[in-house]
Protein backbone atom coordinates (compact mmCIF):
# COMPACT_ATOMS: atom_id res chain seq x y z
CA UNK A 1 0.00 0.00 0.00
CA UNK A 2 1.08 3.40 -1.04
CA UNK A 3 1.91 6.15 1.99
CA UNK A 4 1.41 9.54 1.77
CA UNK A 5 3.02 12.66 4.02
CA UNK A 6 1.26 15.26 2.92
CA UNK A 7 -0.22 18.85 4.89
CA UNK A 8 -2.59 21.32 4.35
CA UNK A 9 -3.10 24.20 6.60
CA UNK A 10 -4.80 27.59 6.64
CA UNK A 11 -3.60 30.05 9.22
CA UNK A 12 -2.87 33.00 10.33
CA UNK A 13 1.79 33.72 10.93
CA UNK A 14 2.87 34.21 13.99
CA UNK A 15 5.72 35.75 13.10
CA UNK A 16 7.95 37.62 10.09
CA UNK A 17 10.25 35.03 7.65
CA UNK A 18 13.87 34.53 9.86
CA UNK A 19 16.02 33.71 6.70
CA UNK A 20 19.12 31.85 7.46
CA UNK A 21 21.76 31.53 4.92
CA UNK A 22 24.45 28.31 5.20
CA UNK A 23 28.09 29.65 4.07
CA UNK A 24 29.22 26.52 3.02
CA UNK A 25 26.81 25.76 0.14
CA UNK A 26 25.11 29.33 0.02
CA UNK A 27 21.45 27.88 0.30
CA UNK A 28 18.83 29.61 2.25
CA UNK A 29 15.93 28.40 4.56
CA UNK A 30 13.15 30.51 5.57
CA UNK A 31 11.68 30.12 9.26
CA UNK A 32 8.08 31.05 10.71
CA UNK A 33 4.92 29.27 12.24
CA UNK A 34 1.33 29.35 11.64
CA UNK A 35 -1.42 29.48 14.35
CA UNK A 36 -4.38 27.31 13.34
CA UNK A 37 -7.34 27.82 14.59
CA UNK A 38 -10.31 24.97 15.33
CA UNK A 39 -13.99 26.22 16.43
CA UNK A 40 -15.57 23.06 18.00
CA UNK A 41 -18.51 22.07 20.22
CA UNK A 42 -17.94 20.83 23.70
CA UNK A 43 -19.81 18.36 25.32
CA UNK A 44 -21.82 20.57 27.54
CA UNK A 45 -22.92 22.19 24.28
CA UNK A 46 -20.51 25.37 24.24
CA UNK A 47 -18.17 26.51 21.50
CA UNK A 48 -14.97 25.84 22.05
CA UNK A 49 -11.98 27.14 20.41
CA UNK A 50 -8.11 25.44 20.21
CA UNK A 51 -5.09 26.73 18.43
CA UNK A 52 -2.42 24.86 17.19
CA UNK A 53 0.64 26.74 16.62
CA UNK A 54 2.83 24.77 13.54
CA UNK A 55 6.58 25.69 12.77
CA UNK A 56 7.14 26.35 9.14
CA UNK A 57 10.56 25.52 6.76
CA UNK A 58 11.02 27.11 3.51
CA UNK A 59 13.50 25.57 1.56
CA UNK A 60 16.05 27.45 -0.44
CA UNK A 61 13.90 27.66 -3.67
CA UNK A 62 10.84 29.38 -1.97
CA UNK A 63 12.60 31.99 0.09
CA UNK A 64 12.96 34.66 -2.02
CA UNK A 65 9.40 35.10 -3.15
CA UNK A 66 8.89 33.93 0.70
CA UNK A 67 10.37 36.79 2.36
CA UNK A 68 8.37 39.19 0.33
CA UNK A 69 5.23 37.69 1.55
CA UNK A 70 5.52 36.28 4.69
CA UNK A 71 4.58 38.75 7.53
CA UNK A 72 3.27 38.54 11.00
CA UNK A 73 -0.36 38.20 10.84
CA UNK A 74 -1.24 37.34 7.10
CA UNK A 75 -3.41 34.81 6.11
CA UNK A 76 -1.38 31.90 4.05
CA UNK A 77 -2.92 28.41 2.62
CA UNK A 78 0.75 26.09 2.70
CA UNK A 79 1.27 22.77 1.50
CA UNK A 80 3.76 20.41 2.60
CA UNK A 81 5.40 17.45 4.43
CA UNK A 82 5.60 17.08 7.99
CA UNK A 83 9.50 16.46 9.38
CA UNK A 84 10.25 15.45 12.31
CA UNK A 85 14.08 15.91 14.02
CA UNK A 86 15.37 15.18 16.80
CA UNK A 87 17.99 16.76 18.89
CA UNK A 88 19.77 17.16 22.35
CA UNK A 89 19.83 20.00 24.75
CA UNK A 90 21.40 20.01 27.79
CA UNK A 91 21.63 15.94 27.75
CA UNK A 92 17.72 16.04 27.05
CA UNK A 93 16.23 14.08 24.47
CA UNK A 94 13.81 16.32 22.48
CA UNK A 95 11.74 15.80 19.10
CA UNK A 96 10.86 18.90 16.80
CA UNK A 97 7.92 18.86 14.33
CA UNK A 98 7.81 21.20 11.11
CA UNK A 99 6.16 21.75 8.27
CA UNK A 100 8.57 21.83 5.14
CA UNK A 101 6.62 24.14 2.84
CA UNK A 102 6.28 23.05 -0.86
CA UNK A 103 3.62 25.42 -2.18
CA UNK A 104 2.36 28.56 -0.72
CA UNK A 105 -0.30 31.38 -1.53
CA UNK A 106 -1.10 34.64 0.62
CA UNK A 107 -5.15 34.67 0.77
CA UNK A 108 -5.73 38.24 2.14
CA UNK A 109 -5.13 41.43 0.42
CA UNK A 110 -1.73 42.79 0.61
CA UNK A 111 -1.24 44.79 3.44
CA UNK A 112 -1.78 49.33 2.70
CA UNK A 113 1.86 50.42 2.32
CA UNK A 114 3.46 47.61 0.77
CA UNK A 115 3.94 48.21 -3.13
CA UNK A 116 3.54 45.46 -5.85
CA UNK A 117 6.82 44.46 -6.17
CA UNK A 118 7.50 43.36 -2.33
Amino acid sequence: MAQVNKAFYIGNLTRDLEVKEFENSGSKVGNTAVAVNEVFKAKDGTKKESVMFINLEFPDHLVEAASKMVKKGRLIHIEGKTKLRDYEKEGVKHLAHSIRVEDFQMLDPKPAGESAGE
